[in-house]
């Protein structure tokens, strides 16, 4: 029975064998450092996707609104050749398509505010206004060509030309905005698509690195945990002088041995 209970380390469960602490959970700095890892990786991520996804937005967003007013420019050109070219020969063809210039800068004006900003839309606003005013004033002045009237001069100069001077200044200088603000739109977007290029698998390789480290400090203090509880079992267990097995564990191994006699 010595020789039994001498190689036995953890007794049964014997009556009168002492509570023994619970074991701490090991390396609690580590357990914060592998949360803070996943913490920043996961937050690295979603910030890269989510900047991405604004620019990429913005992007589309000033494209569209450059777009739209370039159109409007273009239509607002075509409308001071096709009025030019109306008074030099005056016809029903160059009228429809002098007004269908005119339904394309109104159509580029309302699709630019779909997608413009406040100031942008204010400037489209603007020039709808310009605009009705320029078209009163044309109507005006082709009927007085049609009648060979040379009061046409006179409205050409008066009432045409100041309104579409400012519809051209404010149609090429609106589209000059837009156009800057869609080059620098993209010019965010592909510097967020470099950083999240770049960034993110340095960010996860030092995050694997930080992973590993930690992980093996928690598996080190995991042994360091479970050998320390062996080693306060056995002193439980055991005289510190003779480290012969004590009376607790003397106790022990009687009762197993008298229940396996009966």
């Amino acid at each position: 029975s010595h020789e039994r209970a001498n190689s036995a380390e953890v007794p049964s469960a014997g009556k009168d064998l002492p509570m023994l602490p619970r074991l701490r959970f090991p390396a609690p700095w580590a357990v914060a450092g592998l949360a803070t890892v996943l913490v920043v990786l996961a937050g690295f991520a979603l910030w890269g996707a989510l900047t991405t996804n604004r620019d990429a937005t913005d992007v589309t967003r000033t494209t569209g609104t450059s777009t739209a007013f370039t159109d409007a420019r273009y239509a607002v050109g075509q409308e001071e050749s096709l009025e030019r070219k109306y008074r030099l020969q005056p016809s029903p063809q160059i009228a429809a398509l002098h007004a269908a210039a005119a339904r394309d800068v109104v159509a580029a004006l309302t699709a630019a505010r779909l997608s413009a900003d406040p100031q942008e839309r204010a400037a489209a606003d603007q020039i709808l206004g310009l605009q009705n005013g320029y078209l009163a004033a044309i109507h005006r002045m082709f009927r007085a060509v049609d009648r060979g009237q040379a009061q046409s001069q006179t409205i050409d100069i008066t009432q045409v030309d100041p309104v579409f001077s400012r519809i051209q200044a404010a149609s090429t200088g609106t589209a000059a905005a837009a156009t800057a603000d869609s080059q620098e739109a993209l010019a965010r977007l592909r510097h967020a698509e470099n950083l999240v290029v770049v960034g993110i698998p340095i960010a996860f390789g030092v995050g694997l690195l930080m992973l590993g480290f930690f992980a093996h400090v928690l598996v080190a203090a995991l042994r360091e945990s479970r050998s320390q509880a062996r080693e306060n079992r056995h002193m439980a267990l055991h005289d510190a002088l003779t480290v012969l097995p004590n009376r607790i564990l003397f106790n022990d191994r009687l009762e197993q041995a008298i229940r396996d006699a009966q």
